[in-house]
């Protein structure tokens, strides 16, 4: 009964597991979803290219923000929001992170 119980629970988790993976949104639909009149894509190798947000004063003193591991430049969205009127504030995505 408990190894009947076992192999129903682990097929139950797995097919939980499967439906909650989706697949990778298109570039263009990713761009258009994710992207705002700040960003710029820079090309920093062969086929790899750079999400990079460019806000505030340009002749003000310039921070760089980077993101963490799993995260994206989204993450300094209400840090910018704060920032932008004093600073020239520039975010990016890792590559392999956000756009």
């Amino acid at each position: 009964m408990q190894r009947r119980f076992l192999a129903w629970f682990w097929v139950a988790l797995a097919g939980l597991m499967m439906g909650a993976c989706s697949r990778d949104l298109p570039r263009a639909v990713a761009e258009a979803r994710y992207t705002s009149p700040t960003s710029q894509f820079i090309n920093i190798s062969d086929g790899v290219r750079l999400h990079v947000r460019n806000e505030g004063k340009r002749d003000a003193p310039v921070l760089i923000l980077a993101h963490g591991s799993n995260a994206s430049l989204h993450t300094w969205e209400p840090w910018v929001g704060q920032l932008k009127d004093n600073w020239r504030v520039i975010s990016f995505d890792f590559p392999a992170h956000g756009l």
